[in-house]
C-alpha cells in the first residue's frame, strides 16, 4: 500500500462520497492487520477479507461495514477475492468480486473461465469490479495498443455470464502510463440485470487520479457505495 499520504487519500475518498464497501487492488501487503487498515477506513467499524500479495506483485482487499453487508461466503485466489453475504436492509444476497486481471492472454482466458462458472453457481446480485487488465474496445485505449483477441475474450466473458457493464462518468479513461504518454480503460463495474432492476438509479464514475497510475472509480446506489481506491 505505501506510505501515510495514499492512506489518508482513500480515507478521504470513503468519507466523502460515504463509500461503505471498498476493493482494492494491488495491493502488495503480503499480510493484512486490520490495524493498518483502520488508517484507510477510518475510526468507523469495518470488516474485511483479503488475498495477499507475492514479494511485492499482486494483492487483493475487500473492506467494508458490518451494517450495511453481512459476509456468509468468501473465495480468495490470486486474480479475485469474491465475498458473498446479506445486504441488510434489503435482505438481498450480494456477491461482490474485486478482481485484479493479470497479463498473459492464457492467464486471462482461465480467469474469466473460472469467473462465469463461479457467477452461474452462485444465487444472487452480482457486481464484479476492480482491474480487469483488458479493454474491451478500441476506443477504450489512446497510443497504446489495441489486441482484439484479447478484447474478444473479455467481450464474451461479460456475454455469457449475463453480466452488463455502467457507463461511468467523469473521464473515458482509468488508466495513465508514464507521465501521459498512453491512457487505457482498465477498470470498470460489471453487473447483473438483477442488479439494475433494483437499483436503477445507480450511477458510476470515475474519479480524478491523485497518488496512483489509476483512477478510482465509484458505483452509487440507494444506501449503498461500491468504491475500488486504485491499484497503486
Amino acid at each position: 500500500m505505501g506510505d501515510d499520504n495514499k492512506a489518508n487519500w482513500i480515507r478521504s475518498i470513503r468519507k466523502e462520497h460515504k463509500i461503505h464497501f471498498i476493493c482494492i487492488q494491488e495491493t502488495q501487503f503480503s499480510e493484512i492487520s486490520k490495524f493498518k487498515l483502520g488508517y484507510l477506513w477510518g475510526k468507523s467499524n469495518f470488516e474485511f477479507e483479503g488475498m495477499g500479495a507475492s514479494g511485492r506483485s499482486g494483492g487483493l482487499l475487500s473492506i467494508w461495514e458490518p451494517g450495511i453487508f453481512q459476509k456468509s461466503f468468501v473465495v480468495a485466489k490470486k486474480n479475485f477475492l469474491l465475498i458473498s453475504g446479506i445486504l441488510l436492509g434489503f435482505n438481498v444476497t450480494m456477491n461482490v468480486v474485486n478482481v485484479y486481471g493479470p497479463h498473459s492472454l492464457n492467464e486471462k482466458k482461465e480467469l474469466w473461465a473460472e469467473l462465469e462458472k463461479l457467477r452461474h453457481e452462485r444465487d444472487g446480485v452480482w457486481v464484479f469490479v476492480g482491474d480487469f487488465n483488458e479493454v474491451r474496445y478500441p476506443s477504450e485505449r489512446l497510443n497504446s495498443e489495441f489486441y482484439p483477441q484479447g478484447a474478444n475474450l473479455f467481450n464474451q466473458f461479460i456475454f455469457n455470464a449475463q453480466l452488463m457493464e455502467f457507463n461511468m462518468s467523469g473521464h473515458p479513461f482509468t488508466f495513465m502510463r508514464g507521465l501521459g504518454s498512453s491512457y487505457s480503460k482498465l477498470d470498470r463495474f460489471l453487473v447483473c440485470n438483477e442488479f439494475v432492476n433494483k437499483w436503477p438509479y445507480a450511477c458510476a464514475r470515475v474519479l480524478p487520479r491523485h497518488l496512483s497510475d489509476h483512477c478510482p472509480i465509484i458505483l452509487t446506489a440507494t444506501n449503498i457505495d461500491f468504491g475500488p481506491p486504485p491499484p497503486v
